[in-house]
C-alpha cells in the first residue's frame, strides 16, 4: 500500500492561483488540473473568469477541450449544450427542455494582484476571507515582474513551512540569520485570522560583498505568500531590494505547483541593475533547487521533535490548523 506523502487532508481551505490574469483573454478556454481534478477555466467576451469541473453533465466530453465561449457561456464541444456562469445548463440547441439538474460546479473566483484564483473548499463551502490588494503605487521604481516555477512532488504545508524555517538558511543554503529568540512574530489570535507575518534579518545573498537586512514573510492562508527583502551590500555600497509574490497551488496529492513573481529595486545605475538581477536570479535558483531535492524526498510528520532554536514553525503550524477539516486534522492526530 502506498503511504501518503503527508498525513493531513490533501488540500487546505482556501485560496489558490490557477493562472495569471494576463494569460486568460476573453473568449479563452483553458483545460487545468488541481486539486486532483479535471477543471476548464475560461473567460466570457465580457472579461468574468470562470472556473468549471471539467466534464459536460450530457456524455461527459471534457469541456477545455474543443469548448468555445458564446458570450457569456461556455458550450460543450461534443454536443453544443451551453453552461451559464453559474454553471446550470442555459441551452440545448436541439431541444426545447432542458433536463432538470444539468449543471457543472461552478468554483467560486476572484481576481487580485493579476492572479486569478480559485476558492477550494473540501465541502464546496463558500469564501470565508479574501485575499488583499499588495498594490503599493511605487511599481516605477521596481523591475518588471519576472516568473520562476517548479512542478515539485511534495505537500503544500512543507513549502510554506520552508519560509519560516530559520535554521535550514545556515544548514543548507550557507547563509546566516538572527536566531530566532531574535525574531518578532506577528500571529493575531482571532478566530480566523488569514495572515501570518514574520520579520527576521537575514546576512549574505550571493552577492558581491556581503547583503545583510530584513526579510519579511507574509502568509494569506497556504496559498499565497508576499516576501520583502531589504538589504544593504556593504562592500559595493548599493542596497538591495527584492519582493516576490509566490503562489502554491496542490496538483494532486503528490504534486505541487509553484509560481513565484519578482521585482528587483531599480538603482540610478541601468548596469548595476541588470547585474543585481542576474545575480539574485541565479542564487535564488541554485537555493530552490536545493529546497526541492529535500521536498521530494522527506515526509511531512504531524509530530516533529523540534527544539527552541526551529523558530516559528510550531506557532505556524497552529495557525495553519484553521485551513484544514477540523473532523480530518482530528483524526490524523489521534493515528
Amino acid at each position: 500500500m502506498q503511504i501518503r506523502r503527508s498525513p493531513l487532508t490533501p488540500y487546505p481551505r482556501g485560496w489558490f492561483m490557477v493562472a495569471l490574469s494576463s494569460e486568460l483573454q476573453p473568449g479563452d478556454v483553458k483545460p487545468l488540473r488541481y486539486f486532483g481534478q479535471e477543471l476548464v477555466l475560461f473567460r466570457t467576451q465580457e472579461g468574468r473568469a470562470q472556473l468549471f469541473d471539467a466534464y459536460c453533465q450530457h456524455l461527459g466530453a471534457h469541456l477545455g477541450h474543443g469548448g468555445r465561449v458564446v458570450g457569456e457561456h461556455l458550450q460543450c464541444p461534443f454536443h453544443h449544450w451551453e453552461y451559464d456562469c453559474s454553471g446550470k445548463c442555459a441551452k440545448v440547441p436541439y431541444a426545447d427542455k432542458i433536463p432538470p439538474g444539468a449543471r457543472v460546479r461552478s468554483w467560486p473566483v476572484e481576481e487580485v494582484n493579476g492572479m486569478v484564483l480559485a476558492w477550494y473548499h473540501e465541502a464546496e463551502g463558500e469564501p470565508t476571507w479574501h485575499v488583499p490588494s499588495l498594490s503599493l503605487g511605487d511599481e516605477a521604481d521596481w523591475s518588471p515582474s519576472a516568473e520562476t516555477r517548479w512542478k515539485v512532488r511534495t505537500c503544500i504545508q512543507d513549502v510554506n513551512e520552508n519560509d519560516l524555517d530559520s535554521a535550514h538558511l545556515r544548514c543548507l543554503h550557507q547563509f546566516t540569520s538572527k536566531t530566532p529568540e531574535e525574531m518578532e512574530l506577528t500571529m493575531r489570535d482571532a478566530a480566523l485570522d488569514i495572515r501570518f507575518t514574520l520579520v527576521s534579518n537575514l546576512e549574505s545573498f550571493g552577492m558581491a560583498g556581503t547583503a545583510k537586512g530584513p526579510i519579511d514573510t507574509t502568509k494569506f492562508g497556504l496559498g499565497i505568500g508576499w516576501v520583502r527583502y531589504a538589504a544593504e551590500i556593504a562592500d559595493a555600497g548599493i542596497t538591495l531590494g527584492t519582493r516576490t509574490l509566490g503562489a502554491t497551488t496542490p496538483i494532486d496529492e503528490d504534486y505541487v505547483d509553484i509560481r513565484l513573481f519578482h521585482n528587483i529595486k531599480k538603482t540610478q545605475f541601468d548596469h548595476v541593475n541588470e547585474t543585481l538581477e542576474k545575480q539574485y536570479f541565479k542564487t535564488f535558483k541554485e537555493t530552490v533547487d536545493q529546497d526541492i531535492r529535500i521536498w521530494e524526498n522527506k515526509r511531512h510528520l504531524l509530530r516533529p521533535n523540534l527544539c527552541q532554536e526551529d523558530g516559528p514553525i510550531a506557532a505556524y503550524r497552529r495557525w495553519a490548523r484553521q485551513f484544514y477539516s477540523a473532523e480530518e486534522m482530528e483524526r490524523a492526530l489521534a493515528r
